[in-house]
């Protein structure tokens, strides 16, 4: 059994991400023509806890939470807290939990401090709502394909190394 993996700072896009999956999911996001940010703003929450969301899809205002597997409680009770102080975007999801890694798998959403029903996120260029209930799969065949495209895309991506270690001249 493998213990205490840690997650390998990656470079992609002129961003420094935490993780590889981080960077895997900013793939995804250009492939699906999301325009979005990394870390951009951190807040300091009523609890006195502060949370820094992952990624924000800047023309949709809608944070992202990236985590390897399903979020720990603790986890998913600052996604909860920060939900409940800000206002809703049009589009009526204030964060959508990206547990795993890009796929056209439904994903829980979070809005108004409540965990909702699990949306697809959707190509930039299928349409005004970019994401769709998972029961709308039948009759948004070709969104979800171009869907899959991005997620094979980014699951498929690979990163060079940016940095050496101490005393590795080679690389």
């Amino acid at each position: 059994m493998i213990k205490n993996l840690e997650a390998i700072d990656t470079h992609y896009d002129g961003h420094h991400f935490r993780s590889r999956l981080e960077a895997k999911w900013a793939v995804f996001f250009n492939a699906i023509g999301w325009k979005w940010g990394y870390e951009t703003e951190g807040y300091k929450l009523p609890s006195g806890k502060c949370y820094l969301p992952d990624f924000h899809l800047t023309e949709l205002d809608i944070y992202i939470e990236v985590k390897p597997k399903e979020l720990t409680k603790d986890e998913l009770d600052l996604c909860l807290e920060l939900s409940n102080f800000i206002v809703t975007p049009k589009y009526g999801i204030d964060i959508i939990l990206c547990e795993g890694d890009p796929s056209s798998r439904p994903f829980r959403t979070i809005v108004n401090g409540n965990v909702f029903v699990p949306v697809i996120l959707m190509h930039r260029d299928s349409g005004f709502y970019p994401f769709y209930q998972s029961d709308e799969k039948n009759t948004r065949i070709h969104d979800l394909n171009l869907t899959k495209q991005a997620a094979i895309k980014a699951t498929s991506a690979r990163f060079e190394r940016e940095w050496k270690e101490k005393g590795d001249e080679n690389g």
